[in-house]
């Protein structure tokens, strides 16, 4: 099968099925439930087979060790960063309501579009490192994308109700989730179409590549960590 295909068809399933695996949660199905309960085990799993057996695996085969390493490394702190900035600057925008009272405030016109940017950006980041990930070895690439989507749904329902908690109506929580959602395959698509065969910029990419995943994993792992913390 033509690789192109391949890239393409597996990123437009992988955004199907977090649609569909968020609509569980919507229903309240039983297995929207399991995922709550061992989707985030099962993500850090899959992530980390996929770090260490996959993706690095085919970095080594473009970058020395050194390089690799350092990459990986600067990107995970940068990552850990941005993602500290962007839940600051959500929390500060969720806190600008208006509303007569506490329990009718919704937040500003600005907020919703600024937070709906921020999840498009989201979207792209997920979407480049899904696209680069499928450079060297298709398997790689849906191994990457697998990993993404256990890590990626339950933290989105968590941040759906967080928008929700905020006062978002549903019509806001299903555009800000639709433009994510689709911004990813775009990315991957047009990532892949642009470093297939310039290797040497592919390898850097990979690499920064497994850093985010690093992030994305020890973030949810916290998360675990700190909720089960709480509910002793």
């Amino acid at each position: 099968m033509n690789p192109l295909a391949i890239v393409i068809s597996a990123n437009i399933a992988a955004a199907f099925v977090l649609f569909c695996g968020i609509k569980l949660f919507d229903l309240g199905s039983d297995f929207a439930e399991l995922i709550r309960r061992h989707g985030a085990f099962l993500g850090l799993v899959v992530a980390l087979v996929t770090i260490f057996n996959f993706l690095l695996t085919d970095t080594a085969e473009i970058l020395n060790s050194d390089l690799i390493f350092w990459t990986v490394f600067v990107s995970m702190i940068c990552f850990a960063i941005l993602g500290r900035l962007t839940d600051l600057i959500k929390v500060k925008l969720l806190s600008h309501k208006r509303g007569k009272t506490k329990k009718h405030a919704s937040p500003s016109a600005l907020s919703v579009v600024t937070i709906v940017l921020i999840e498009l950006i989201i979207g792209i980041i997920y979407g480049l490192v899904a696209g680069v990930s499928f450079i060297v070895t298709t398997g790689t690439g849906v191994m990457v994308l697998c990993a993404l989507i256990l890590l990626r749904i339950i933290g989105k329902v968590e941040t759906i109700r967080q928008y929700q908690e905020a006062g978002f109506s549903r019509r806001q929580n299903i555009v800000a989730l639709v433009i994510s959602f689709c911004a990813s395959p775009i990315a991957a698509i047009i990532t892949y179409l642009f470093l297939r065969g310039n290797y040497r910029s592919a390898g850097v990419l990979m690499a920064t590549a497994a850093g985010f995943l690093i992030y994305i994993s020890l973030y949810r792992a916290l998360t675990v960590i700190v909720k089960k913390y709480k509910n002793r």
